[in-house]
C-alpha cells in the first residue's frame, strides 16, 4: 500500500496553529506551507516514517472493521 504525502503528513503531524506544525514522533516544530518542510523533517529524522504511517493505517482500518461489526450485530439483535 502506498500512502500519499498527505496522508503521512496526516497520521504523523500535528497542525499546532497558523502555519506551525508539530512532529508527533518527536514533538519538533516547524513552520509549513505544504508538506514538503514536512516531509522533509520526516525524511531526515526518522528512516521508518513509511513504516510508521503504514502501521497507524491499518490500526485505523481495523478498528474501523470491528466498530462497524458491532454496530451491525446490535442492529441486528434490536430489530429483529
Amino acid at each position: 500500500m502506498i500512502l500519499m504525502s498527505s496522508q503521512i503528513c496526516s497520521m504523523l503531524i500535528s497542525d499546532i496553529y497558523n502555519g506551525f506544525y508539530k512532529c508527533t514522533t518527536c514533538d519538533k516544530h516547524k513552520k509549513g506551507n505544504g508538506y514538503t518542510n514536512l516531509l522533509n523533517h520526516l525524511r531526515r529524522n526518522h528512516d521508518n516514517y513509511e513504516q510508521e504511517a503504514l502501521e497507524v493505517t491499518l490500526q485505523q482500518r481495523s478498528l474501523r472493521t470491528r466498530t462497524r461489526g458491532m454496530y451491525r450485530y446490535i442492529e441486528w439483535v434490536v430489530c429483529d
